[in-house]
């Protein structure tokens, strides 16, 4: 019998998308249509896989990973993946094989064009280090941060 202990981080970032925001057109959208976004800077200390999902919100949310840097001009660069909420109640989610050492951007939005809201998004997985605000904002951002440590006990 040994003893393993894991820690799990649970990381909530909560802020709104307002017209002062930074507009773009998202992936998997028409050309032309202008989505306000929030760009988020990731980073991990443990390699493995992480759930980046948004919590309910009054309209559909749409969510970006890119890999190092960000650039709304060609906002198909450095992309990882994508969800959008629009199927599954509101919220979206995703799974990715985030490395330590990599610098992610995760970039919230919404599935409809030229819409503000308010929004929460999480991040979970085995130790997050980083998840904070790139995009000013004129609001007060809410980050909180919670770390579980387990301890499980496995027969060999």
């Amino acid at each position: 019998m040994k003893l393993f202990s894991l820690l799990i981080s649970l990381v909530s970032y909560s802020d709104y998308l307002r017209t002062t925001n930074p507009r773009f057109t998202r992936p998997n959208s028409y050309s032309g249509y202008n989505y306000y976004y929030k760009i988020l800077k990731l980073t991990v200390y443990t390699s493995g896989i992480y759930t980046l999902s948004s919590g309910s919100s009054s309209v559909n949310m749409f969510g970006c990973l890119y890999e190092t840097f960000f650039n709304p001009s060609y906002p198909t660069t450095n992309l990882l993946t994508y969800s959008d909420g629009s199927s599954s109640g509101g919220s979206f989610s995703m799974n990715y094989n985030l490395l330590n050492g990599n610098t992610y951007m995760f970039v919230v939005t919404t599935s409809s064009p030229n819409t503000v809201t308010g929004f929460t998004v999480t991040v979970s997985g085995a130790y997050v280090r980083t998840l904070e605000s790139l995009t000013t904002s004129k609001s007060t951002p809410s980050l909180t941060i919670l770390q579980i440590e387990k301890s499980i006990f496995i027969f060999i």
